[in-house]
């Protein structure tokens, strides 16, 4: 893909925050009358927007968006940036990436896709993920039968362990009982992956839960460890390779250094898919960066995007454009969760609450409802959610340079 667009002249003149206290959007404007819109990585957003304003926005006001890498790279250099480098930076930096890549589609009057690889983006299929643990295993499986039956999804995932849990389970019995209860109700026509969220510290044990996921025919098991334990995750991939099976392993959600990432998908070969979060990586540049190396070492690319916001509408575009996607994206449409995806029954629409137009899935095909040639990631931000944020807009004068010098 292009990542660099040297006619673009275009210069950061404004840099705009709203927040409602669970989402933050950044608007940029250019000194050529241009606009874009990002997303800042979620969870402690107002931590995210004060860093933004503090570590991000002084090292590119001014600076020409035609080299989106190199955006990134000075804020990485910049001197308030020294032993700051960490998640909460990254998905700062988030909001600015993605803002650019929308402001680059203006320019040239294109989809982010169609900058990237000369395509439209088209209907993708999608995976419907659960985000709960609280639910009951015969609720789960019906609701995964409803959305097959409704929007023909034929692709799942479930959560198994506890989250960050050391070996416990959500509740005793639960991992089994989910696992056994949706191949069940789903039958062997449907793919069923499981996250773990980080469940399992003990390898011999998730090579237990392994077997048993392998005997269901499970399709991947994501995140089986702490995220940064990747030597277990080396070890337990091995595990299964070693026994030929269809079962394998995804992650990388939390990562958010491209050194890392490549450090491990050329050394330790940890999982078959890679899993960047275009929240908490740095943006879709980054994530971009990780479908090469990811393409490079024969490891499948499928984004993180389990909310209702813009960050499926971005994983759509980028795995439209990649010759290295996964079959399938993520979309969070089964059950309760943060910004959750509730499609309508019939339609398959879902509006949220941020921007227009509508996202829908028909056919399991995730698509953006939109009437209009795709323009930037295609979307208008609802004047609502404009008017209703807290609206901060950077400022560059001396006394708050000053001010920032002593952060």
């Amino acid at each position: 893909g292009n990542l660099v667009f040297k006619d673009c002249q275009s210069r950061i003149s404004g840099l705009e925050t709203f927040s409602n206290g669970k989402v933050a959007f950044l608007r940029l404007h250019t000194d050529d009358g241009l606009e874009g819109w990002g997303q800042f990585g979620g969870k402690d957003v107002d931590i995210t927007v004060e860093l933004f304003h503090r570590r991000v926005a002084p090292a590119v006001f001014g600076q020409k968006i035609s080299y989106p890498f190199e955006l990134i790279s000075s804020i990485v250099r910049f001197e308030l940036n020294y032993k700051m480098m960490g998640v909460q930076l990254s998905k700062a930096i988030a909001g600015l990436d993605s803002a650019v890549w929308d402001t680059l589609g203006k320019y040239y009057n294109k989809s982010v896709c169609e900058l990237l690889s000369g395509n439209c983006p088209k209907p993708f299929p999608c995976y419907a993920s659960s985000i709960s643990r609280k639910i009951k295993p015969k609720e789960l499986a019906a609701k995964l039968v409803e959305l097959r039956n409704q929007h023909g999804i034929d692709a799942f995932k479930v959560k198994i362990g506890k989250r960050m849990g050391n070996g416990e389970d959500e509740w005793a019995g639960r991992t089994e009982a989910v696992i056994s209860e949706c191949r069940s109700k789903l039958g062997e026509g449907s793919l069923i992956g499981v996250d773990a969220n980080g469940a399992f510290d003990d390898v011999e044990q998730a090579k237990r839960v392994a077997l048993l996921l392998e005997e269901k025919s499970i399709w991947f098991l994501e995140e089986p460890f702490p995220w940064m334990m990747y030597e277990k995750y080396e070890k337990l991939q091995e595990f299964l390779t070693g026994r030929n099976t269809s079962l394998f392993l995804a992650g990388g959600e939390q990562e958010f250094r491209i050194d890392i990432w490549e450090f491990i998908m050329k050394r330790l070969f940890p999982w078959k898919i890679s899993q960047p979060d275009c929240g908490y990586c740095g943006g879709p540049t980054t994530a971009l960066l990780i479908d090469q190396l990811s393409a490079e070492n024969g490891i499948k690319f499928m984004p993180h995007s389990p909310q209702g916001d813009l960050m499926p509408v971005i994983c759509w575009q980028l795995l439209c454009a990649s010759p290295n996607a996964a079959s399938h994206m993520e979309l969070a449409c089964v059950d309760d969760g943060i910004a959750q995806i509730m499609l309508d029954s019939k339609t398959g629409i879902f509006q949220n609450d941020y921007f227009q137009p509508a996202i829908q899935v028909e056919r399991g095909m995730f698509k953006l409802l939109s009437s209009t040639s795709i323009v930037g990631w295609g979307i208008k931000m609802n004047e609502n959610f404009i008017k209703n944020s807290t609206r901060i807009s950077f400022s560059d004068t001396t006394a708050d340079r000053n001010k920032r010098s002593f952060l």
